[in-house]
């Protein structure tokens, strides 16, 4: 049996733009809502969304995790653009008016229901691995160590420590001794 092979060009992969997005109507504006989002779009949005949902602590706060999901996924899938000042805009205050003007819902609508469960699903996913990992014995003490290591002043601050202790003395600091003296009583400080 011979194999038949096929051009790559040959397949037309070329997509009509009508065919790309689905089209929603929101205060007498068309928004465009893309049927699907390129690959590394979607992982670049659940990075991001991952990213943005990790507390001070290093832990997901789950709150925000799906808060910044949905607000991403409205941004990545449409066709709106954002004026300089809306782009400084926190994201959670974003996400409240499109959540309470009822387009956050229009927009999820109109994205076909297997690309949100699979981008859903990605997300979901992609946090279990983050939590088991940061469960993990040897995160802890790599962490840990990262901890201690930010703590622990540079060689160049030590070196700088040592010699301002080898010409500290002690007739230069007699007003602060004096004034400590009197503060304690008048009673010698050190003793």
């Amino acid at each position: 049996m011979s194999e038949t092979f096929i051009n790559y060009s040959d397949l037309d992969f070329k997509q009509e733009g009508a065919d790309k997005y689905t089209v929603i109507t929101f205060k007498d504006k068309e928004i465009k809502v893309l049927k699907y989002l390129p690959s590394i779009e979607k992982y670049n949005l659940l990075n991001t969304t991952l990213l943005q949902s990790i507390d001070d602590t290093v832990i997901i706060n789950e709150y925000k995790l799906d808060m910044f999901f949905n607000i991403n996924l409205a941004i990545a899938y449409t066709n709106i653009v954002f004026s300089k000042e809306e782009q400084d805009m926190e994201l959670s205050d974003l996400y409240d008016k499109f959540k309470t003007s009822g387009l956050l819902d229009m927009i999820i609508d109109a994205i076909p229901d297997d690309e949100y469960a699979t981008l859903y699903s990605s997300l979901v996913s992609n946090k279990e691995e983050y939590v088991s990992e940061r469960k993990s014995v040897s995160y802890g003490i790599a962490n840990a160590i990262e901890q201690i290591s930010k703590k622990i002043p540079k060689q160049e601050e030590m070196q700088n420590l040592l010699q301002s202790l080898k010409d500290f003395k002690p007739e230069d600091y007699s007003n602060v001794i004096e004034f400590a003296k009197a503060a304690n009583g008048g009673r010698d400080i050190t003793e």
